[in-house]
This record gives C-alpha cells, structure tokens and sequence, in this order.
C-alpha cells in the first residue's frame, strides 16, 4: 500500500517536473514567435525563462538517479532542443534576404562564366577548384537566381547540421543529445559568418561524411576505407586551409595495431588520388593546386596569431569556452581506462580536436571569423561527446554539467556581442545587413537607371570600380575585363595603378564604372579617399573615353 502511494506520489513529481519545464518553453517560444519584442525584453526573457526551469534542481540536483530527476533532464532537454529548432528555424526564414557576401559573389561569378564558357582569369584559382564545382552543380539543378542559391546557403548549414546529429547518434543512441548537439553546431556556423556563403561549411561536409563512415571504429573494411580516403581528398578539393583538418588522421596511429595496416596506408593515398583526378577534370592541369598553395601561402600578416585568436575568442566566448573544455576533458579521458564505447568516442573528439588545432594556424595571417569555422565540429560534437563519456564514467565532473548548460543558456541570452543570431530579423536588422547591392543608393542604380540598363546589355566585359563588389557582376550578367578577373583588389587604389592600366591600354573596356558610396571595407575606404581625383584621372583620357553618365550612385565612362 506505502508502495502505491510512493509511485503516486513520484508520478505527480515527474509530471510537475515536465510541466515546469514545457510550460516554460512554450511561453518562451511563444514570445520569440512574435517577432516584435523589444530588444530589452527579448534579451533578458530567455534567461527568465531558463531560471524558472532550473528551479525544481535545487531540490533534489545531486539524486542523479532518482525518476524525478531523470525525468526532468529529458523534459529539460527536449524542451530546449524543441525550442531550439523553432529558434533557428524562424531566424533563417527571416535572414533569408541578408545571405551572402563579397567572397559567395565572387564564387558565382566564376561558377557562371564556367557553365556560359566564358574564358576565366588564372585568378579563378585562388580558391581550390571544388568550391566552383559545388555551386556550378547548383546552378544546374536551381538555376541562376539569388534567392534560389540563397536557400543552397541554407541547406549547406542543415546538412552540416544533421550530419553533427547523425554522428553524435551513432555514438550515444540519444536523440535528444544529437538534436542540440545538430542546433549548437548550426547556431555557431551562423557566429561565424555562416550566411555570408563561404566555402567552410562545404568543407565540412565531406569531413563529417567521413565521420560518420567512420565512427571511431577500427579499418578492417575497405568499403569503409576508400570511403574516409574519398572523402579526406574532398576536404581538401574544396578549400585548402581545410586540409589542416585531415591532420586529425594522427588519433589513428596510437591504435596502429587494430586497423588493417594497409588500409591506414591506402588513405592518404586515395585522398590525394582523389584530389588530383577532380582537379584534372577542370582543364588546367593541376594549376588550381598550385596556384591555390601559392595563394595562401602569400597572404599579408595582419596581426600577430594570438591576437587574431583573441579576436575570435571575444567574438563568441562560448565556442571558445567549449573548444577549451573539450580539450581538458578529452586529455583527462586519455589517462582514464575507458570501455570501448568510450574509446571509439575518444577517438573521434581526438580526430577532431588535433584537426581544430591545426587549422588555428590561419590565425597567424588574418583574423576573419569564418577561418574559425573549421574548428567548430570540435566545440559541438567534442563537447556533448565528453560530457556523454563523463556521464556515463560516474565521474564527480559530471555534477559540472547541468551548470555549464545553464551558464552557456543565460549567456547566450543575455549577451550582445554579435547579435547575428540574438535579434530576430526586422526591419532594422534586414537593412543593416543586407548586402552592397541591397542597399541604397546602389539597388536603385542597378535596377531603375536606365542609363545603367544600356551598360547591362553590352557583351563586352567592363571595369567595376572599387573592384571588391562582384554582386554587381553577377546580378547585371556582365564580366569583369580585368587581367584579374573578379579579384577583390585587382588595382592597386592608393597608387592609382588601374588608371596606369587603362592609360597604357593594357585594358580596353567597353566601360568604366565608378562607384560613389561610403563602406567599411578597408579597399573601398583607400577607394573613397580617391573619389574625386579617380574621376579627374578618367576625364584626362578624353582622347578614349566619353562621359556617359553620371549619377548619386555612380559615373560611367564609355570608350569612344
């Protein structure tokens, strides 16, 4: 009888605990439904939100195997990995007219002179050639539309995604650990200039391909083998910083004796295989690889490597917070004697981790957020990976765990620091970060001038100046005449060396097109500082050039 009423009385407990935490996530999703709050409020509600759920914990936190708390962990989790998915799911809808970037145009450009047979520049690649085989397949299957391959952006961040969930499976059998394991990797994607459609997300996909194939098991299979080697030379086919993650192959060697020998030698091997035989494909012979080694090889130091790390450690505290955790526990794990289970996830927080590692070295030339990007698998996946592990152990870091993910939840909350993916996409957000071409005085130029419109319909590729701004390229349908191609800084602006190319008829274009607008960019800053004397420069080539137009957004010179 005492039986009955003590599993009464917990069945009303676990009820509690699971209306607690849905009724609080609802009202929450509710609110960010709206899409209208005040920033204030919006802010500070998550973490409202986030304290009333965590109150039931106070009572009974360190009962870990008790039903109730069970029950409240799998309430609490699922609520936020449901509330997560609308999140992230209203927010891109929303930031769908904002995707996109001076490095995706230039992507595109190129991509569609290869499909029109246009003749390209040697500038091409730069890039290692399978970021143009990704979005020429694009354009094939979706066509040519921005909109349309702005959704391709979309779909290349869910695909990383579910890939991160897909291998998080595979090792917990949790769904509700993959869910968010998939929406944390996604969110951070975003922190990280996720939508200006770079080429890292479609890096990581075959790296995670490979992962998944792999599973931290020993290679006993050649299916599986030639899979990995595949897709390793994938990695690489399609941004070569990327090739740095390869390096985490190294977590493979401690357990030399498990694996087939020659399938661990054959690896490296098809990867390469696979890189030269795609690259041959282009037609350039193994140019691009040259070429793309060379490239960034050359680039200018701006800033010392712990600098620029700072910067990406201040852009997004938690990523870092996670990397860094990762690393701490996984070094612990390694001196721990781990079930296979273990073991097997080890390895691949290992892989991982060694490849994030590496990839840092890019930090010793720029600072942009998205080279941090290939660091992220390690946050996402290493994180809930070691906590799984830690869980599972017993171990008294796991009462670390609930706090940690209160802490990441109220901080994320609360925070300000790049509000990319804080603030819902309103007006204001849409105007602030919509691309160059979106904006005034520069849509209206590009869409309503009808001076302009007769520039678009000549065959004849033309100057675009300051040079950083593809969009217009693409969107008009016309191609640069630059020697350069479609090169962010084909001219030296502050020398005036494009006027010197012009002059001495190295170039003819049919048109010159001087742009008049303020940027942050620092090549159009050098550009804007020239304004008027670029114009003077261009009115002294009388004897070749005639001033065609000249309007707010622009002046365009046509050869005579």
């Amino acid at each position: 009888m005492h039986e009955a009423a003590d599993d009464k009385l917990q069945s009303k407990e676990n009820l509690r605990s699971v209306l607690i935490v849905a009724s609080a996530f609802i009202a929450a999703m509710i609110v960010m439904l709206a899409n209208s709050i005040p920033t204030s409020f919006g802010s500070i509600f998550p973490l409202v939100v986030a304290c009333v759920a965590v109150l039931p914990l106070l009572r009974r936190y360190n009962d870990w195997e008790s039903p109730f708390f069970k029950t409240y962990s799998a309430a609490f989790t699922y609520s936020i990995a449901t509330l997560g998915t609308v999140a992230i799911y209203v927010f891109l809808y929303h930031a769908h007219p904002t995707i996109g970037g001076v490095d995706w145009f230039y992507y595109l450009c190129y991509a569609r002179d290869q499909i029109n047979g246009v003749p390209t520049s040697e500038n091409i690649y730069s890039y290692f050639p399978g970021v143009y085989m990704f979005w020429r397949q694009a354009m094939f299957w979706f066509g040519f539309d921005v909109d349309a391959l702005r959704c391709i952006v979309i779909l290349v961040l869910l695909i990383n995604a579910v890939l991160v969930e897909l291998i998080i499976w595979r090792q917990t059998r949790s769904v509700a650990l993959s869910w968010i394991g998939g929406l944390v990797h996604g969110v951070l994607l975003i922190r990280f200039q996720g939508l200006s459609g770079v080429t890292e997300p479609v890096a990581l996909i075959p790296l995670l391909v490979a992962l998944v194939v792999w599973n931290g098991d020993a290679f006993v299979r050649w299916k599986k083998s030639v899979t990995v080697g595949i897709c390793l030379g994938l990695v690489v086919l399609c941004k070569q910083q990327a090739g740095l993650l390869t390096l985490g192959a190294l977590v493979w060697l401690p357990a030399w004796k498990q694996h087939d020998k020659r399938q661990v030698i054959a690896i490296p091997i098809i990867a390469l295989l696979t890189l030269v035989l795609l690259t041959l494909t282009e037609g350039a012979g193994l140019t691009p690889l040259f070429k793309g080694l060379d490239t960034a090889a050359s680039y200018a130091n701006e800033g010392s490597m712990f600098r620029n790390i700072l910067i990406q450690a201040v852009h997004d505290p938690i990523a870092t917070l996670a990397l860094l955790s990762t690393c701490g526990i996984t070094f612990w794990l390694s001196r721990q004697e781990l079930d296979e289970d273990s073991t097997s996830q080890v390895r691949i927080i290992g892989f991982l981790m060694i490849g994030a590692i590496a990839s840092l070295v890019q930090f010793s030339f720029r600072n942009y957020h998205h080279y941090f990007q290939l660091a992220l698998p390690a946050a996402s996946i290493g994180l809930i990976l070691s906590l799984h592990i830690l869980y599972r152990l017993k171990s008294p870091l796991r009462n670390l765990v609930f706090p940690f993910a209160i802490a990441i939840l109220g901080y994320q909350s609360t925070t300000h620091i790049d509000t990319d993916v804080l603030q819902w996409p309103n007006k204001t957000y849409i105007q602030h970060y919509k691309d160059w071409h979106d904006q005034a005085p520069i849509a209206v130029a590009l869409k309503d001038h009808e001076k302009l419109q007769q520039v678009i319909q000549t065959k004849e590729p033309v100057i675009s100046l300051p040079a950083r701004y593809s969009s217009f390229f693409y969107l008009t349908g016309l191609r640069s005449a630059s020697t350069h191609g479609y090169s962010f800084r084909e001219f030296d602006m502050k020398n005036g060396k494009w006027f010197d190319e012009i002059a001495n008829r190295n170039i003819t274009p049919e048109f010159v097109i001087l742009w008049h607008f303020e940027s942050p960019e620092s090549s159009s800053k050098d550009w804007n500082a020239q304004n008027g004397p670029a114009a003077q420069k261009m009115d002294a080539l009388s004897n070749r050039y005639v001033r065609f137009s000249s309007q707010k957004a622009y002046t365009i010179w046509r050869r005579r």
